[in-house]
């Protein structure tokens, strides 16, 4: 057995031996490859779900359901989905699972029974109607059994055959519960970007049947995991650590990840409780990460001892953007939704409107608030108010009340409720005032209290807090979440020393004078402006708004990464004069670079500004502010304001409409959505806080947890191109944002577990960087050292495999193109790890060139990552030849695809070449294997300075033609698989590369002489000098066909032997 082979088999049993030790019956169907599938009792490898078993289950769970019952459950479960999107039936199973089975009615009953078994065992459903409810029968079938796991059927399938769109796939290890198919594992030897490129993307695009019944996916190779849900982008897997508690030392191995989330009764609390389902912006599965798990699970326990803990639940910190929402919806799923006994009443309070706003769009949106359930237009403000709403009869167990409240409703001398099945849910815990929260203790004394903030408290309110709330339960720093990759770094750049004059002597002393005064809302700015008319004056000069407008045009045009951008400034009159000044700008833009397109004559410098304006054409920017009855007084005393010395008017009214008529916020989630800058005067920025957001420009002054909340609504983990957020200040923030992390940083240690402490002690010992120094937010030096780093990498990993760096460096683009960039990529395709390892890197470097674009230090690199960036693309155009011209370099052909691959590479767009290689509609030069002249193939090779280029372009070319023509004649297939043998031949080491070009023109000729014999018919022969005809074998456009895109192992990442 081959060495690679024989790891990938450890690892997979290793799985197998962990899942076996936790209840799971474990089989292995690799003899199902034959077709026979007597193991697993399929029909054919079309069917996904274990049908013996469910039905199996459901009999012992619900001994009382007829025959009829049961055969329609399993109807309804395994009936075709295929005109749902695939998340839209994943959420349909996994209501059926948590809710049961119910009896339809008559009308569902006959379209049911209409309805077409698809990729099902044939007539599983045709015959089969909905029954009748029996009186005193059971009102739903049950799927699960949630409070006994181990009355469940719990099994794994090593080597489960599925078949997919394009042909039959082998996944490595399938886990099921009753019969359905609801863990997928990818396990292989391969880094774990990898596992998810080549293999979770390929099942999902491939096998939309094994979607929908998903719950969970693990990737691992050994000893490394990345846990989350089958919608999941790389980026939002996460890693699992820990088993039970955060004092538990950091582990990223197999075994921690199986055990932590395949348990049963684990698994079971992950499927019920820790998953949501998002609608907007567009449909998404959240399973939750390590930390939210082990918070919500030690916040539930304490829950239950509310009344020996007197009510003291305890406080959960989880830093900025490492999803403290989501963890609250987990919680308040877990504890609204406990059928076995009464749950309690919930009371969430918010710091403030806009808080309360954003928490309520996310409930609704995962599906907590219903129309019914959703509270009124406002929360609860007022003593009076809040104590009729807590004497109101509670519900049934079925549906435990949810309210909402402000810190001003517990303005109360007197207790407003006695009640003891209350849990009052304070977020965002920093927002609030210290007498606020006593306040709120001494309103409802019996009531259990739970604290969640995104910052600890400082030293001297930590005694008062503990009182109040009681201990952490749960802390999750900038520096875990970091090294977890739940959020991004944030990098800072101070832009204020570019406005020039209109910074006067005394300008930074007079901003935080108003960040003082101004508070975290924005209600004040009239009254603000009255006291602070000179700070306020400075800030909204018309001059220096002149600059800042044009300073963030042009900085935004420039931006590299292209994603969405938000302006906060001081009030609303300043957002929309500075909207109306950058609007006038951006046009002006526009009509500059258009002219500027028309004028010019280099091909290449066109082809960038169409680009440029095929983007930045269709933005849209608008206001988004909370309205208020006084904005139109407050505007009309501006716009008149006697003495101005410049005439400016603004207007409100068409903000306001604009506001009723659309939903901005949810526009602005939408990554493909035209509206790409906001401008608003909300500090707290949690309903802007989008993934896509990765730019923020600071023209406000802040000051405490409120700029750190501004400030990192940045650093949300969207794609592989967003690798940071970045924050341009044009006020001079620095100072005060180092001294508050500082701050932070020494609260950290107060409250992180002591595991944490002591890797921190160790790191110090190792003089390695400290562990909990890391900040949330650095200045942009560092992304340049980072940048630097990674470039100095990759280069030296070029030098090391072959690669001139030198000469690839100091060539012009022309002769990169020809020399230099060619004779790179042919030192680079000596094995698939070495090219995959050299994508990671140059995509990395990208990405960060990227980040850092504007910048005065970026022309310093341009050249390098420009050079990385060609000799990739070439290597990937090798990888997808799929014509002659191409493999001939013509020129027409090579000027195509140079033009075309100059932006799509970057930015993660399908080039051209690649969606012809996939539409399934070849030319007739790819098609006709005849028309490839080996000698002219011979001297191509022989005389190439970069041979094993030219031989991954005709490998490609072969592999495509013989895919295509598989399925005709059976020869080909057999061409095809003895080519794939070749290749792994010299993947797996056995040859030298340097013998490759050779062996695969010695394939080429043993190929086409059986061709060239037997193409002439015998009235060819005759006819001398008529011309050959093309092969009747393979014509144009033929519906027999294949689809050209084929994964690269169809047979999973790893095959475990039969021991297991």
């Amino acid at each position: 057995m081959e060495f690679p082979q024989a790891i990938n088999n450890i690892v997979v049993s290793r799985a197998i031996h962990a899942l076996e030790q936790m209840g799971y019956c474990h089989q292995d169907a690799s003899a199902e490859g034959t077709g026979n599938y007597d193991i697993t009792g399929r029909g054919s490898a079309e069917e996904v779900v274990l049908l013996d078993p469910l039905r199996t289950a459901l009999q012992r769970l619900n001994p009382e359901a007829s025959a009829e019952q049961i055969a329609y459950a399993c109807a309804l479960l395994t009936r075709n989905r295929d005109a749902l999107h695939p998340l839209a039936a994943n959420r349909e199973i996994h209501h059926l699972l948590r809710e049961g089975v119910a009896p339809s009615n008559e009308g569902q009953s006959s379209a049911l029974s209409q309805a077409q078994p698809g990729r099902r065992r044939p007539g599983s459903m045709a015959s089969v109607s909905a029954p009748r409810r029996e009186v005193g029968a059971s009102s739903t079938l049950r799927l699960v059994d949630w409070q006994h796991p181990a009355a469940n059927d719990w099994r794994v399938i090593s080597n489960y055959w599925v078949q997919g769109r394009c042909g039959p796939l082998c996944l490595p290890l399938v886990g099921f519960v009753n019969g359905l198919p609801l863990l997928l594992f990818v396990i292989g030897i391969e880094p774990l970007e990898q596992l998810y490129q080549h293999y979770l993307h390929c099942y999902r695009s491939e096998l939309p049947q094994l979607v929908w019944y998903n719950a969970l996916v693990l990737l691992s190779n050994g000893p490394l995991n990345r846990v989350g849900s089958v919608d999941s982008r790389w980026p939002q897997l996460t890693p699992w650590k820990r088993l039970s508690g955060e004092d538990e030392p950091e582990d990223c191995s197999l075994e921690t990840a199986l055990y932590a989330t395949c348990q049963p009764e684990r698994f079971l609390d992950l499927v019920k409780h820790f998953t949501l389902f998002s609608r907007t912006p567009r449909p998404g599965k959240i399973v939750a990460r390590n930390h939210q798990y082990l918070a919500v699970n030690a916040a539930y326990a304490r829950l239950r001892e509310a009344g020996a803990l007197r009510g003291r639940l305890g406080l959960l910190w989880q830093a900025h953007g490492s999803g403290k929402s989501y963890t609250l919806a987990f919680l308040l799923q877990k504890v609204l939704r406990q059928g076995d006994e009464p749950g309690p009443t919930c009371l969430l309070v918010t710091g403030h409107e806009d808080l309360w706003r954003q928490l309520v769009r996310s409930l609704t949106d995962w599906g907590l608030l219903t129309r019914e359930e959703k509270p009124g237009p406002m929360p609860v403000t007022t003593a009076g108010e809040l104590q009729r709403l807590l004497e109101r009869p509670t519900p049934g167990r079925s549906a435990p009340p949810l309210y909402f409240a402000l810190p001003s409703a517990f303005e109360s001398p007197e207790p407003l409720s006695l009640r003891t099945d209350l849990l009052v849910l304070v977020d965002e815990l920093q927002t609030c005032t210290l007498e606020q929260l006593q306040r709120m203790r001494q309103a409802l004394p019996a009531a259990a209290f739970l604290g969640l903030t995104a910052t600890p408290c400082r030293e001297d309110q930590e005694p008062a807090l503990r009182s109040l709330f009681g201990p952490y339960l749960s802390g999750y720093s900038c520096a875990q979440a970091l090294a977890d990759g739940t959020i991004l770094p944030v990098y800072y750049e101070d832009r204020s020393a570019l406005l020039g004059a209109q910074t006067p002597p005394g300008f930074a002393e007079a901003m935080q004078q108003l960040a003082e005064a101004a508070g975290p809302c924005s209600e004040y700015q009239e009254e603000l402006a009255q006291r602070l008319r000179t700070p306020y004056a400075l800030l909204t000069h018309p001059e220096r708004l002149d600059l800042v407008a044009r300073d963030l045009v042009e900085h935004w045009f420039a931006r590299g990464y292209r994603a969405k951008a938000l302006v906060l400034t001081i009030d609303k009159i300043t957002a929309v004069r500075l909207y109306n000044r950058v609007r006038s700008l951006w046009e002006r833009m526009l009509r500059r670079l258009q002219r500027e397109r028309d004028e010019t004559f280099d091909w290449r410098r066109r082809a960038g500004l169409d680009e440029l304006l095929a983007y930045y054409r269709p933005t849209e920017m608008a206001v988004l502010v909370s309205p208020s009855p006084d904005d139109y007084r407050r505007f009309a005393d501006f716009n008149d304001t006697p003495g101005r010395a410049y005439f400016e008017t603004v207007e409100i009214r068409s903000h306001h409409e604009r506001l009723r008529n659309e939903d901005l916020v949810a526009r602005f989630h939408d990554v493909n959505d035209p509206l790409r800058l906001l401008f608003s005067c909300d500090p707290w920025l949690a309903s802007l806080a989008t993934p896509m957001l990765a730019t923020l420009y600071l023209d406000r002054p802040l000051q405490g947890p409120t700029l750190l909340a501004a400030l990192t609504a940045v650093n949300r983990v969207y794609d592989d191109e967003k690798v940071c957020g970045l924050v341009v200040d044009y006020i001079g923030h620095w100072p005060q944002l180092s001294t508050l992390q500082q701050r932070y940083a020494r609260a950290a240690e107060r409250v992180l577990p002591q595991s944490w402490r002591l890797r921190r002690r160790a790191s110090r010992e190792l003089h390695e960087p400290p562990v909990a120094e890391v900040s949330a937010i650095q200045e942009k030096h560092r992304l340049v050292a980072e940048l630097e780093k990674s470039l100095g990498e990759t280069l030296d990993f070029c030098a090391r495999h072959g690669v001139e760096v030198s000469a690839l460096l100091a060539a012009s683009a022309e002769q990169r193109l020809d020399r230099a960039a060619r004779q790179a990529a042919d030192s680079l395709l000596k094995g698939n790890e070495l090219r995959q390892a050299f994508f990671a890197q140059v995509k990395r470097i990208e990405a960060l060139y990227a980040a850092l674009q504007p910048d005065k230090a970026a022309p310093s690199f341009s050249g390098a990552v420009e050079a990385l960036g060609l000799v990739a693309r070439m290597i990937r155009r090798a990888q997808h030849c799929r014509s002659l011209d191409e493999l001939f370099d013509r020129p027409h052909a090579l000027a195509g695809l140079v033009a075309e691959e100059s932006q799509t590479a970057r930015y993660g767009g399908r080039s051209k070449m690649e969606a012809a290689g996939s539409s399934g509609k070849p030319s007739l030069s790819t098609l006709d294997l005849q028309r490839v002249s080996f000698s002219r193939l011979a001297t191509l090779l022989k005389k190439s300075q970069t041979p094993l280029l030219k031989a991954e372009q005709l490998r490609s070319l072969l592999t495509w033609n013989l895919q295509l023509l598989s399925s005709q004649q059976p020869r080909y297939a057999e061409a095809l698989a003895h080519l794939e043998k070749l290749q792994h031949k010299y993947e797996s080491g056995q040859a030298p590369w340097e013998q490759y070009p050779a062996e695969l023109l010695h394939f080429v000729r043993s190929l086409l002489d059986p061709l060239a014999t037997g193409s002439q018919q015998p009235d060819e022969k005759a006819a001398g000098s008529r011309p050959r005809q093309r092969s009747s074998s393979a014509q144009p456009g033929d519906s027999t066909q294949a689809d050209s895109d084929r994964p690269p192992d169809r047979r999973g990442p790893a095959r475990p032997t039969a021991e297991h």
